[in-house]
């Protein structure tokens, strides 16, 4: 069985199980991953798709863009993107909001989708098998 032990002080240990291991994670990471999918979800309904184009990039190497929202008003922003090295003066497809279009971002899936739903994944997995393993219906071993 798995354990993880807890020194409290110099003499007295705590023995917590491999489940309680698993839920705990899985109570921390499983909401974030789900409140993250729904940001993403929410940020491509609301947002807006246009074409921006590369006018510089700031010292951490961040693309800065420059693009004409609805009202016809040009924005500058920097957009967070997976797509390292896209050349100045090169056009790339964005989502910006209307409420805020210095609030933009590469479309791409490893840019809105990766991290959320690796979260909620590993989460959801981490949350199940903790459930599992404390109603005793999954037995985790600690080795060979």
């Amino acid at each position: 069985m798995i354990a993880t032990y807890l020194l409290l002080a110099e003499r007295e240990t705590i023995v917590i199980s491999g489940g309680w291991v698993f839920l705990f994670m899985g109570l921390i990471f499983a909401p974030i991953g789900l409140v993250a999918v729904f940001r993403s979800i929410r940020f491509i309904m609301r947002g807006v798709r246009t074409r921006a184009t590369v006018s510089e990039y700031t010292g951490d190497g961040t693309p800065v863009v420059k693009f004409v929202d609805q009202s016809g008003t040009e924005q500058r922003a920097e957009v967070s993107t997976t797509r390292g090295g896209t050349p100045v003066g090169q056009q790339l497809e964005i989502i910006y909001t209307l409420t805020n279009p210095a609030d933009a971002c590469d479309p791409g899936f490893s840019t809105l989708w990766l991290v959320p739903l690796l979260c909620a994944f590993l989460g959801g997995m981490s949350l199940i098998v903790g459930i599992l393993t404390l109603l005793g219906v999954v037995e985790l071993s600690g080795g060979p």
